[in-house]
C-alpha cells in the first residue's frame, strides 16, 4: 500500500492461506493499492483433489513435490508433463513411478490420468436371484458362466426375459435417435414457400416438428440389450464393466399403453389376442395408429403385434398416429416413434 509515493505497508497472502494471518493496515483517502506481478507458476489437472494454478518459491519443482501437493486420486497411473525448454516445447507422457524423479518448471501443465485398464469389471445383479447384488469379475467373464454361479428361485424366475442393461448401448440408442431428429428437421424446416397457403403448411408443420423434436429429445433410452435367443437359450456376451443383469420374476399380467382408452395391467389369459387385450381396454384412442401396434417383451425384444406370441409380463404398446396430412412427414415421424419405443418401451403423446 503507497500513500504520497511511498510503501506504508505491505501484505503477503499466503500469510493468510496458510497460516490464517493477515495485517490490517489502516486506510486514507489517496492510498495506492499495487498489486506485484505473479511469479513462477505450474498448473495442476486431471484426477487429483487439489486442481489448481500454484506459484512457486523458486523456478522449478520435482515431479514427487507436486504428487504431494495436489493429492493424487486412487488409480491415478499417468502423468503428461508439458511446457517449455530451451529446444522448443514438450509434450511427455511418464508412468507415475516415473514422473516422481522429473524436472517441472515454471510454466509447465500437468495432467494425472487414471489409464491402466482394471483387471476387474463389477457387475450388478437386479430381480430373482439369491446372493449379493454386486460381483467383481475378470475382465473376460461371459454372461453364461455368470449365471450358472448365481442361484435362482426356479418356480419364480422367468428364465427367457433375462437381459443387460448396458451404458454403452443407451449411448448408441441416444446417438441414433439424435441424428434421426436432426435429419427430420434437417428435411423439413428452412424451405421457402412458393404461395400464401403453402407457407401457412409449412408453419403448421414446423410447429408441429418442434414440439415433436422437443419431446422426442428428452426421453431417455434404457440400453436394454436382447440376450434371449428364442428356444435357444441365452448368448454367452462377455459383460462389461457397469452391466446391469435382469432376471426378472414370473409375471402374470399383460400390460397395455400408449393410444388406448384407458392404459391398465390385466391377467394374463392364454389364447387372448392382442386386439382382444385392446378391446378389454376399452378400444383405441381417436389418436391411435392401428397399425402401429407393438408388443415388448421383458427381455428387451420389441415386435410388431402380428409378428408377436403373446406371454405373460408383455407390454402391449399403441402408438398414435402422426397429425399431419403430409404423407412423407408423417412417415418420418411414425419411423422415429417405433425408434422411441425400442429404446425406451414408450409410447410418446403427441
Amino acid at each position: 500500500m503507497e500513500r504520497d509515493g511511498r510503501t506504508v505497508a505491505s501484505v503477503d497472502l499466503y500469510d493468510f492461506l496458510l497460516d490464517g494471518d493477515i495485517q490490517r493496515p489502516q486506510f486514507k483517502d489517496g492510498d495506492t493499492i499495487v498489486v506485484e506481478e505473479r511469479g513462477p507458476a505450474i498448473a495442476v489437472t486431471g484426477d487429483v483433489k487439489r486442481e489448481y494454478r500454484y506459484e512457486l518459491q523458486g523456478s522449478q519443482l520435482s515431479g514427487a513435490d507436486v504428487q504431494r501437493l495436489a493429492r493424487l486420486n486412487s488409480g491415478v497411473s499417468h502423468v503428461l508433463l508439458r511446457g517449455d525448454r530451451s529446444d522448443g516445447p514438450m509434450a511427455e507422457y511418464f508412468p507415475l513411478d516415473e514422473f516422481a524423479s522429473q524436472t517441472v518448471q515454471s510454466g509447465d501443465e500437468v495432467l494425472f490420468s487414471s489409464d491402466q485398464r482394471a483387471e476387474t469389471i463389477v457387475v450388478e445383479v437386479e430381480g430373482s436371484f439369491y446372493g449379493p447384488s454386486r460381483y467383481a469379475l475378470p475382465r473376460n467373464a461371459r454372461l453364461g458362466e455368470f449365471l450358472d454361479a448365481i442361484g435362482v428361485p426356479k418356480e419364480m424366475t422367468s428364465v427367457q426375459d433375462i437381459s443387460i442393461l448396458r451404458e454403452s448401448v443407451a449411448k448408441q440408442q441416444e446417438e441414433a435417435l439424435d441424428k434421426s431428429l436432426q435429419r427430420l428437421q434437417t428435411t423439413y424446416l428452412g424451405y421457402p414457400a412458393r404461395t400464401a397457403e403453402e407457407g401457412k403448411i409449412q408453419v403448421q408443420q414446423a410447429e408441429l416438428i418442434e414440439r415433436f423434436v422437443q419431446k422426442a429429445s428428452k426421453v431417455e433410452p434404457t440400453g436394454q440389450l436382447v440376450v434371449a435367443r428364442g428356444n435357444s437359450g441365452i448368448a454367452d456376451v462377455r459383460l462389461q464393466d457397469g452391466d446391469v443383469v435382469k432376471i426378472p420374476e414370473t409375471n402374470d399380467a399383460v400390460l397395455l399403453s400408449g393410444e388406448v382408452t384407458m392404459p391398465q395391467a390385466v391377467v394374463y389369459t392364454p389364447g387372448m389376442s392382442v386386439e382382444d387385450y385392446i378391446e378389454q381396454a376399452g378400444g383405441f384412442t381417436p389418436r391411435a395408429n392401428d397399425d402401429g401396434i407393438l408388443v415388448a417383451h421383458r427381455n428387451g425384444a420389441v415386435i410388431p403385434a402380428d409378428d408377436a406370441k403373446l406371454r405373460a409380463g408383455d407390454e402391449i404398446i399403441v402408438l398414435p398416429r402422426a397429425p399431419t396430412s403430409n404423407l412423407e412427414l408423417a412417415k418420418s415421424i411414425t419411423q422415429i416413434l417405433y425408434q422411441v419405443a425400442v429404446a425406451t418401451k414408450v409410447a410418446l403423446d403427441l
